[in-house]
């Protein structure tokens, strides 16, 4: 939470989903839950991991807009 406080681009992962039993729903949700994120806070998360996603940057454009929309 600090380095999120500190404007650091952070971002929730679940990498081993079936051992760990998590859903990156419920890692937000735990987020949300014990660092008091509101919605903003919650889709500024998302945001980060397009952001540091290697994706390509017409497909993270486009996940930009998507979540801007929601």
């Amino acid at each position: 939470r600090a380095y999120h406080e500190k404007g650091m681009l952070i971002s929730l992962n679940c990498d081993n989903r079936m051992l760990a039993d998590t859903t990156l729903t419920k890692e937000l949700e735990l987020a949300r839950t014990h660092w008091e994120l509101d919605d903003l806070g919650v889709k500024r998360l998302i945001w980060n991991a397009i952001e540091m996603s290697f994706a390509a940057k017409d497909v993270q454009d486009a996940l930009h807009r998507d979540l801007a929309a929601m």
